[in-house]
C-alpha cells in the first residue's frame, strides 16, 4: 500500500531594511511621546492618556521582525503558511505539482522563458540560500512563479512524484 509522501519545511526569513527601519522609527516614536507625556502629566493628565493610548496602539501594530515560512508537501501538493512572531499563523497559498509547468532552482536555464511572469515570494530572502521557483500554470489566470527556498527533502520528494517537471541543475 503506497501510504504517499510528506516533508514539512521551516524557513526564517530575513526582514528587508525598511521593514527593520520602520520598526525602529516607531519604537522611537513611542518612546518620545511617553516621555513628552510624562513631562506634561502634572499639567494635564487627559493629554498623558492620550498619547499613552497612542503608545500602546504604536506597540500593538509594531512590524515583527521575526517572520517564517512553513511548507507542508504532502502528496503533490504544498501549503504555504506563514508564521509571524513565532504565535500567528496565516495559510496564504497552496500549489499542485499536477498544475506545475517546471519547478527548478532560480537562475536555471530552465527559467528563462518565465523570467517575467507574477512572482509570490514565500523564501527567506537570504542570497547564500539556494532558491526555487515554482512555475504554475493556474489555468485563465495565466502563470505565475512561486519562490521558495525548500530543505533537499521536500526536492526529493516532489522530485520523485514528478520527476520530469522538478529540476535540480542550475
Amino acid at each position: 500500500m503506497n501510504e504517499g509522501s510528506y516533508s514539512d519545511t521551516l524557513v526564517k526569513v530575513e526582514i528587508a531594511g525598511a521593514r527593520k527601519a520602520l520598526r525602529y522609527i516607531m519604537i522611537i516614536v513611542a518612546a518620545v511621546t511617553l516621555l513628552i507625556g510624562l513631562a506634561i502629566f502634572l499639567k494635564n493628565p487627559g493629554l498623558f492618556v492620550i498619547i499613552l493610548i497612542i503608545d500602546v496602539l504604536l506597540i500593538w501594530f509594531l512590524p515583527s521582525t521575526k517572520v517564517e515560512f512553513e511548507y507542508v508537501y504532502v502528496d503533490g501538493q504544498i501549503d504555504f503558511d506563514k508564521i509571524i512572531a513565532g504565535n500567528s499563523r496565516k495559510h496564504i497559498d497552496r500549489v499542485d505539482l499536477d498544475d506545475a509547468v517546471v519547478v527548478a532552482p532560480e537562475g536555471s536555464h530552465v527559467l528563462d522563458s518565465h523570467k517575467n511572469l507574477p512572482l509570490k515570494n514565500y523564501s527567506s530572502n537570504r542570497a547564500e540560500d539556494n532558491h526555487f521557483w515554482f512555475v504554475i500554470n493556474s489555468g485563465e489566470n495565466g502563470n505565475y512563479v512561486v519562490k521558495f527556498t525548500p530543505d533537499e527533502r521536500l526536492i526529493e520528494e516532489m522530485k520523485s512524484k514528478s520527476p520530469i517537471k522538478v529540476h535540480t541543475e542550475k
